[in-house]
């Protein structure tokens, strides 16, 4: 088939402005003597004995009806539109099948089943069995200080979780156990934190108020999508490809230290600079700073004195 082949799409339902019947689902002894059509079993067989034993001819309407309820959903399906989640729909079929996309209940985005059979709302709970996001427009706006929050599956399936409220302690925020990526932004206020983390899993990240991270879920876990390590020696890696690291040490006037990387550059470093830490004491102090692929090499060429200074140092490679 090619392209050229489309058909002709549906401008106009097959007698919308006809006399037609509403076409039950099931019959029953009413429709059956009366000789009207129904979904489960078509025209009964009245319809097709002859009149001259007692029979009924096929209503004109009945046939309009059917054909109108057909070329209706064919005209919603031309238009693009879809059908969110009918449990009513699900019971009746067995369920959705592999591979089946609907949208969501709010029409901003789209559900994958990826088991047979699915008759779980994927909207019931953020574990729902089988469903999966697909490109869900918006951002989630999230409420979180006095308690814990676990995200429904809807406001999980956005890209962008915006947290507000006052936090009174360290928060937890569950997010589902899905591979996907997320970006928190956290607008809350006070001295805490919010634990980004899923329901049942040891690996979380932390969220700190006025900051934005970018998280990845793992199906088992969630860690950051810019991985950093704030110790000493201590690392973060840049989505672009860059990696900084960065740490402080404690040096001997006139004495030479090599630092390893907490994380070795896998290709080289770039450029480092190390300066005046915390515990400088000598006022005419200097440092120098040799970078590679592995560790650096500081100097402290301050003026000989019998107290260690403490040096901070920072390179940059890729």
């Amino acid at each position: 088939m090619n392209l050229s082949d489309i058909p002709s799409r549906i401008a106009k339902l097959f007698a919308v402005n006809g006399s037609k019947n509403s076409i039950p689902v099931d019959s029953s002894s009413s429709t059956l003597s009366a000789g009207k059509a129904t979904y489960d079993s078509g025209y009964p067989p009245l319809t097709m004995t002859a009149i001259s034993a007692g029979g009924i001819p096929p209503a004109g309407q009945d046939m309009n009806g059917i054909l109108y309820d057909i070329t209706r959903k064919q005209q919603w399906r031309d238009a693009g539109g879809g059908f969110p989640f009918d449990s009513v729909f699900a019971t009746a079929i067995g369920g959705y099948p592999l591979g089946a996309i609907i949208p969501s209940s709010d029409f901003t985005g789209f559900w994958q089943n990826t088991v047979n059979n699915n008759s779980v709302n994927p909207e019931s709970a953020a574990t729902a069995t089988g469903w999966l996001p697909q490109d869900f427009y918006g951002s989630s706006l999230v409420s979180i200080g006095a308690a814990n929050v676990t995200l429904s599956s809807l406001q999980a399936a956005r890209n962008e979780i915006i947290l507000s409220g006052t936090l009174t302690a360290n928060r937890y925020l569950y997010l589902p156990a899905w591979v996907k990526s997320w970006r928190i932004v956290n607008n809350c206020t006070g001295a805490f934190r919010v634990v980004v983390s899923l329901a049942s899993g040891s690996d979380a990240v932390n969220s700190f108020p006025g900051t934005t991270i970018d998280t990845r879920g793992n199906g088992s876990g969630i860690y950051l999508s810019q991985p950093v390590l704030f110790e000493s020696p201590g690392f973060q890696n840049l989505s672009s490809g860059l990696v900084m690291q960065f740490g402080n040490i404690d040096i001997l006037p006139g004495a030479t230290v090599t630092v390893n990387y907490k994380k070795p550059f896998q290709n080289s470093a770039i450029t480092g600079v190390a300066s005046k830490g915390a515990s400088i004491t000598d006022t005419e102090y200097a440092c120098g700073i040799d970078v590679g692929k592995s560790s650096a090499t500081i100097k402290n060429t301050s003026s000989p004195s019998p107290v260690s200074q403490g040096i901070r140092w920072f390179v940059i490679g890729y």
